[in-house]
């Protein structure tokens, strides 16, 4: 975790504790960057240890030329975001993007997250349909449409075209958010990014604030999440710390009984990656047990928790069903640290694959 909270607050890792780590322990810490995606990070705070601190050369150099590797993918997904997004300006698609490459504006070099998807939201009625049909007509590769986003390839970069910008359990909370896009769509009330020079409309503070957090509470519940969706959130909140209307959060959060998961992962932060509490905008709560139990679940998972999902059976209808006993537990494990959310997702997968069997899926 050293590596880590030190590559993301940009400060100089204590060089003390790797004085003595051997070659085994080094191979380790590199694959559980590669496992949360968090490569280029590590390898930033490994460039600042002394040399006497550092890794055998043949460990360093495969870091430092992963890290070259992921700061040439970011320079061409930005290119590529540049390019479709002026593509969708000359269809006349009014879009936000979403997470991604908006996410690593906030990294002490924004080269140094690991990039994704693009992935945008179509907000004017009659846009997504619109984006879709043009996807069709220059014969790209598209992925099955999803109840939210539509997903496409233009070479090797994949995009989302999203209809909603994230989704819950519950339809109760589908309503609420929906109720709370339609008022900043009604105001137009985006914030702006600038990337390679262009501006990038974006959700406003607090709503993104709220985003970045339910999209990672989102996967966690399901398989888990990793420690880039967590590195994420914190920056954001490092980054509007003295803009962020605080109540204006607090109340979105609350609406939706995201608060108390909100404070766990604050509290996780402050206690195993060093983050200072005046960065988030609540209070953090009473110490309790789950910290602990979350931080073990995100590093035994991986990004997205798709190490724990390797050794599933290969078998179709096996391996639904071994995904479908990793939700009841999980359920069981977490329910408590917001029971609206987590409570009812073995039954709504249930249904949801009951659903998609009858149709053939």
């Amino acid at each position: 975790m050293e590596l880590l909270s030190s590559a993301i607050w940009d400060v100089s890792p204590a060089a003390t504790f790797f004085t003595s780590i051997d070659e085994k322990t080094w191979k380790e810490v590199f694959r559980y960057a590669s496992m949360h995606s968090v490569d280029a990070l590590m390898a930033s705070s490994v460039r600042r240890l002394p040399k006497e601190s550092q890794p055998p050369s043949k460990l360093r150099i495969g870091a430092y030329l992963q890290m070259e590797n992921i700061e040439d993918a970011n320079r061409k997904l930005n290119r590529q975001l540049i390019e479709i997004s002026e593509i969708y300006r000359s269809l006349d698609l009014k879009f936000l993007l979403l997470k991604g490459q908006g996410n690593a504006l906030y990294y002490p070099d924004p080269l140094h997250r690991s990039p994704g998807d693009i992935d945008l939201f179509l907000y004017r009625e009659g846009d997504y349909e619109k984006a879709k049909q043009w996807i069709k007509d220059m014969n790209y590769e598209m992925e099955v449409e999803s109840p939210h986003h539509q997903g496409y390839n233009i070479g090797d970069t994949h995009i989302e075209n999203h209809r909603l910008i994230t989704y819950f359990v519950r339809k109760k909370y589908d309503r609420l958010l929906q109720q709370e896009v339609d008022e900043i769509i009604g105001q137009q009330s985006f914030d702006l990014v600038e990337i390679e020079g262009k501006a990038i409309q974006v959700l406003p503070t607090e709503m993104n604030a709220f985003f970045i957090f339910q999209h990672m509470f989102r996967h966690f519940i399901y398989t888990g999440t990793g420690m880039r969706q967590l590195c994420d959130w914190l920056l954001f909140l490092k980054a509007h710390k003295t803009s962020i209307r605080k109540e204006k959060l607090l109340k979105l959060t609350e609406k939706f009984d995201l608060l108390r998961p909100m404070r766990i992962f604050a509290q996780l932060a402050v206690t195993y990656l060093n983050a200072s509490p005046d960065i988030f905008p609540f209070e953090l709560g009473k110490p309790n047990r789950y910290p602990r139990l979350l931080m073990e679940d995100i590093l035994n998972g991986g990004q997205f928790g798709f190490y724990r999902l390797k050794g599933q059976p290969k078998t179709l209808w096996r391996g639904r069903w071994h995904r479908y006993k990793l939700t009841v537990k999980r359920s069981f494990l977490f329910g408590a640290i917001a029971p609206s959310h987590v409570y009812p997702l073995p039954f709504h997968k249930l249904i949801h694959r009951v659903k998609l069997t009858l149709k053939g899926s």
